[in-house]
């Protein structure tokens, strides 16, 4: 669909029925806040650069305070992150090292996680960290690309992360984390069914609001692991409906865009317009940031509806008139449908 096409698509929507300020003020309307430039970034640099300098510095004082200070006040970024979801982002990078088939499977900072979990043996993030780097080392073991898996070394390494959890679930099962991660070891266990359906109630019973829990376990119901497209969208929902009391149906785009790094055309092939719409509704009003502005903008345009996707564009040119708004649409969208051609 070449420019000229698309604009006249949104010029015919424009004539057929403009939507003005008042309409956009309704229940279920397109808020009309424009975007607030976006402090993510060296927010989250800040974050990384901290707990980097903590770990160089095996400052394990202050990564046990961070972790207790972001999982008891549940702060969020601008964009509406979780920064214990960052915290353990950032770990995650720092604290995998080395784990690769090549340098034998065995993690640089395995002694570090130790030393930490023996001076603080009632904070939970040490105890989930460790758990972690043994399902890494397992997943080392079962490299994809070696011709010889390691199953045995595989299957032990696997049990003992999950040991290890079950044993101090009265303490790490505090902090949320320690689903997302058990999700993950569960699935590579081959945990499925009711079995798996019971442990994630118990999940989102004890932490409803947490990504990671649901983007953890959303592997067990893509296509390389059993699932479908069905699938996907279904457990999206359940995600939404458990976050509900929170984040209205905000779960449900958060989910799906934490999932679209996989490149599987989640928002294109996978959601239902209609969820995804309120969706985004519902995040942008709580958070009405550049960061969240710009996705939900792009996700109009793989969805093929050009005048929400206008919508957002205008969110973040409020000078320019609905005909400027209307070009910029065009070329915006048609750049994202390059990129999926490519």
């Amino acid at each position: 669909m070449d420019r000229f096409l698309i604009t006249a698509c949104l010029v015919l929507i424009g004539l057929l029925g403009p939507i003005s300020m008042t309409a956009r003020a309704q229940p279920q309307a397109a808020p009309v806040v424009a975007a607030i430039p976006d402090a993510e970034i060296p927010i989250r640099r800040k974050l990384f650069d901290t707990i980097k300098a903590s770990v160089d510095a095996r400052d394990f004082d202050t990564l046990s305070a961070m972790e207790e200070r972001f999982r008891l006040t549940r702060s969020r970024t601008p964009s509406g992150v979780w920064e214990l979801d960052l915290f353990y982002q950032a770990l995650d990078g720092y604290l995998s090292e080395g784990l690769r088939a090549g340098q034998n499977c065995k993690a640089e900072k395995a002694n570090f996680v130790d030393q930490w979990q023996t001076e603080h043996p009632n904070n939970p993030a040490p105890v989930i960290v460790q758990a972690k780097l043994l399902e890494w080392t397992a997943w080392c073991y079962r490299d994809a690309s070696s011709l010889n898996v390691d199953w045995d070394h595989f299957y032990k390494t696997l049990t003992r992360a999950s040991t290890l959890l079950e044993r101090h679930k009265a303490m790490a099962s505090r902090d949320p984390e320690y689903y997302a991660v058990a999700a993950s070891i569960y699935r590579g266990l081959g945990v499925t069914g009711e079995a798996y359906q019971a442990f994630l109630d118990e999940a989102t019973e004890r932490e409803p609001a947490y990504l990671r829990t649901y983007s953890s376990a959303f592997w067990s119901f893509m296509p390389q692991w059993g699932g479908s497209a069905e699938e996907m969208e279904s457990f999206a929902r359940y995600a939404m409906d458990k976050a509900r009391a929170t984040e209205g149906t905000g779960m449900y785009v958060r989910l799906l865009w934490q999932m679209d790094s996989c490149d599987c055309q989640l928002i294109q092939q996978v959601s239902r317009w209609s969820v995804l719409r309120q969706s985004m509704l519902d995040v942008y009003s709580r958070f009405p940031v550049e960061r969240n502005r710009r996705f939900f903008e792009r996700a109009s345009c793989q969805k093929r509806q050009l005048e929400e996707a206008r919508h957002y564009v205008g969110l973040a040119h409020p000078e320019n008139d609905w005909l400027q708004n209307t070009l910029l649409t065009s070329d915006i969208c048609e750049q994202v449908w390059k990129e999926e051609r490519e």
